[in-house]
């Protein structure tokens, strides 16, 4: 009986021989990098964030100078040895935040996000892309909401001279004003504020500009920070050369299709 069950598995060993004789093809991705593609290597940071809603799922990709990103999975002498995959962000219907934090090499890019289907839904100026062991990296915001499409850049070669300051925009996208203060707040979220002074008021669709100062003393229980509505922008920090240009964009609370609620707003220098 042994010796019939032997013979009734060859056929079985025989077609695994077979499959493992051709040539190795990984899991996922390529073997090779794509043609028309830029590996996401290098020593410089680019920081791609977005405000999306969109009403069925969507597949992007970014796209550097006309080229696709890939990612490698793995090092090898000289370089990459793969397997190489494209660099793909689902958005299922709502996007706030980061979409890559990505190295790249050092040079100017015109950076593109583009859907499955071949279409763009944002486009930068050029982006001087420059190695930086500290500090902000180049931003770039693509918004696509409530019929609005624009696309932001934060620079930090633009900032001013003084590490204790943070230039902030306040871009309103909610459909009701919103005011901006200056507060002391114990950092436990909306109603912990006191001492609230005025900046100004934001119309929907517009953008309010403010200097604050930046304290690096964190001991203190309140402690400023910059207060849009329910969401609060601390100013007290643990390093002066993280973050010198913010921008703020308010969406305000929505519901979404699956019954969970969105941030009322996000900062591009905390984007989670």
């Amino acid at each position: 009986m042994k010796r019939n069950r032997v013979l009734a598995l060859l056929p079985l060993f025989s077609l695994v021989a077979v499959a493992c004789s051709t040539k190795n093809v990984p899991l996922v991705g390529f073997d090779k990098q794509p043609d028309g593609t830029l590996l996401l290597q290098g020593s410089a940071i680019l920081n791609v964030q977005a405000v999306i809603s969109v009403d069925t799922p969507e597949v992007f990709r970014l796209r550097f100078n006309g080229k696709y990103g890939v990612t490698a999975w793995a090092a090898g002498p000289g370089g990459s040895a793969g397997p190489f995959e494209y660099l793909e962000i689902p958005v299922d219907e709502w996007m706030s935040g980061i979409l890559a934090y990505t190295q790249v090499p050092p040079d100017t890019y015109v950076v593109e996000l583009v859907d499955a289907a071949g279409n763009v839904w944002g486009v930068t100026p050029p982006l001087d892309v420059q190695s930086a062991s500290i500090g902000q990296p180049v931003t770039a915001i693509f918004v696509h909401l409530d019929g609005r499409d624009t696309t932001w850049v934060i620079d930090p070669a633009t900032q001013d001279a003084d590490p204790t300051t943070l230039e902030t925009t306040v871009s309103n996208l909610s459909a009701a004003d919103v005011v901006v203060q200056h507060c002391q707040s114990a950092g436990t979220g909306p109603g912990t504020e006191t001492g609230c002074s005025a900046l100004g008021t934001i119309a929907p669709g517009s953008d309010f500009d403010t200097v604050e100062t930046l304290t690096t003393d964190v001991s203190t229980t309140m402690r400023p920070a910059l207060v849009i509505g329910p969401f609060q922008r601390g100013l007290a920090v643990s390093s002066l050369n993280q973050c010198q240009i913010d921008r703020i964009v308010v969406t305000g609370t929505r519901t979404l299709r699956n019954g969970a609620t969105t941030s009322f707003a996000v900062s591009t220098c905390n984007p989670f």
